[in-house]
């Protein structure tokens, strides 16, 4: 299924794309899409690298309390 997109480019940016679809040789909506792609994977990283983040801390207070546990066993 194909839609159909209208938008308004400022001149600098259809200009960009316009030299890039004759120095590629391939077509603007071509390009737009893969520009687009990888836009989602660049903010599907992000999102998985901030989960990892959280997982993380999440791991480090876990670590942290068993530290303090084994700790503590061993002072008694």
């Amino acid at each position: 299924m194909t839609h159909t997109l209208t938008t308004t480019l400022s001149s600098s940016v259809y200009d960009f794309l316009q030299r890039e679809s004759n120095k590629r040789k391939t077509t603007k909506k071509a390009i737009l899409e893969e520009s687009l792609k990888l836009y989602e994977k660049k903010l599907l990283i992000e999102q998985v690298k901030e989960g990892f983040k959280d997982r993380y801390e999440e791991y480090q207070e876990i670590n942290d309390d068993f530290s303090d546990v084994q700790f503590n066993s061993l002072k008694e």
